[in-house]
Parts: C-alpha cells; structure tokens; sequence
C-alpha cells in the first residue's frame, strides 16, 4: 500500500500520448476482422458490430443530458468521474480493483470476453481513460472510434434514444503495474523521452 502513495495515476494522459504511436493489440477472437490494427475502430466497422453480443460500446461523453437525446444504438453510459475517486488527498485516483469489476461487469454489463468500443466528444480524453483502465486491469479488446461522435453524426449513421437490455456480468481484472507511473517520471523531460 506504501509504494502505491508515491504512483499517481496518470493514465489517461500518457494513454492519450503514446494513442498517436503504433500501438498493436494481439488478439484471436472475432467480431473485429483486422485485430492487428492500432486502438482505432473506423465508424463503418462499427455499424455492423452495434447489435453484436459480444461487443458493448460506451458512451464516454461528459454530459449525460446528450446521452439522453441520442447516441448509437445499444450504447450504454459512463461519466468518466464514475472511474475516480480521492484518496490520500490525491484529487483523481482511480477505483481499486474490486469497484472497478463491479462497474464493469454489474453495471456496464462487460464480462472478460467482450470486445468494449468507446467514444466521446472530439477532444475529449474520456473515452482515451476508460481505455487506459481497461488496460490498467489487463483487457485488451478495447477500441476507440475514431472521430468519435461527431463523425459518427457527420456520416449520418444510426442514432438512438432507446436503452439496452443490459443483465449482470462478472468481469474479473489483473491489475498490470506498469500502466502506473510513478510520481518521479511525470514532468515534460520524461514525456519528451517517451515521444
């Protein structure tokens, strides 16, 4: 626990940074035909895998009030503040394990073998720190839809108001260190170095 006060959890930044790289996934399983690709997923592939079973696409938009008027179909929502708490006078931490599985699988309806697609607003790095948790907990079948909302509204793809039918899942995470960074890497030297 005492090493665990020096990490602060930058996640979503250095996610967000290291997005613009290469980054390949390995993966076997179906519904994604290419999964070699980086964290992308292009609006047209996603359009067939909306009514997929084993695909759940999150809304990571920072208003739940635009949630409410539309989103993609089957689309369930998440405010990214949902992922973190206070702890040890440290504003932005995120969940421990245990809360994070219960979200995931309870709430979200997100088991171990689903592929998860996320999207926000255009310059918003929410859907980028789901991302970065998922990873945090060792899932890996995690895309992002490139251009996220609003290219999704530009191309006139399906949009809806309806809800899904969610039931309960277990999801169960092992933890990865290395997404962590510690408190004595973060400074503009140290992103530099990674770029």
């Amino acid at each position: 626990m005492e090493k665990r006060k020096g990490c602060i959890l930058i996640g979503g930044l250095l996610f967000s940074l290291l997005f613009t790289h290469p980054i390949i996934l390995h993966s076997k399983t179906p519904p994604l035909k290419n999964s070699n690709h980086p964290w992308l997923i292009e609006t047209g592939e996603l359009v067939a895998l909306a009514g997929d079973p084993s695909v759940r696409i999150v809304d990571m938009r920072t208003s739940l009030f635009d949630y409410l008027k539309a989103h993609l179909p089957n689309a369930v929502y998440l405010h990214f503040e949902t992922l973190q708490v206070p702890k040890n006078g440290i504003p932005v931490q995120t969940l421990d394990r245990i809360c994070l599985e219960r979200i995931l699988g309870e709430y979200l309806s997100i088991s171990n073998d689903m592929w998860v697609i996320l999207y926000s607003e255009k310059s918003n790095p929410n859907a980028t720190y789901l991302a970065w948790t998922l990873d945090f907990l060792g899932h890996k079948r995690v895309r992002i839809v490139n251009g996220g909302w609003e290219k999704w509204v530009f191309e006139k793809l399906p949009i809806t108001q309806d809800y899904p039918h969610l039931s309960p899942k277990k999801f169960f995470g092992k933890v990865i260190r290395e997404s962590l960074a510690e408190k004595g890497w973060v400074g503009i030297d140290s992103l530099r170095e990674m770029l």
